[in-house]
């Protein structure tokens, strides 16, 4: 999300409005925020027309994500290094 300049109309009755523009799909987010507390009071969406009509499936966020995740380069992936199991426990399952 990139922070762009508000639009006077929508100035709110209470807090401060900060608006947010996604890179990836131009949906744009309004937080009314209290400044001095880091409050978040309210949060909406405008989505574009086409946002909303491209889930008519239904399809679950993870579903999403992972058709995104398919199109990145695999470098951009760092998985968890697997731990090794210590001689004591592997002894200990032998045992048992």
């Amino acid at each position: 999300m990139e922070i762009i300049p508000g639009e006077h109309f929508r100035r709110p009755n209470f807090g401060c409005l900060i608006t947010f523009r996604c890179e990836l799909c131009g949906v744009i987010r309004y937080d009314i925020v209290q400044r001095r507390t880091g409050e978040l009071l309210s949060r909406s969406y405008d989505h574009p027309d086409w946002y909303l009509a491209a889930n008519e499936d239904r399809m679950d966020p993870g579903w999403w994500r992972v058709k995104w995740w398919e199109g990145l380069d695999e470098s951009l992936f760092l998985e968890a290094e697997p731990k090794p199991t210590p001689i004591r426990k592997q002894a200990a399952r032998k045992r048992a």
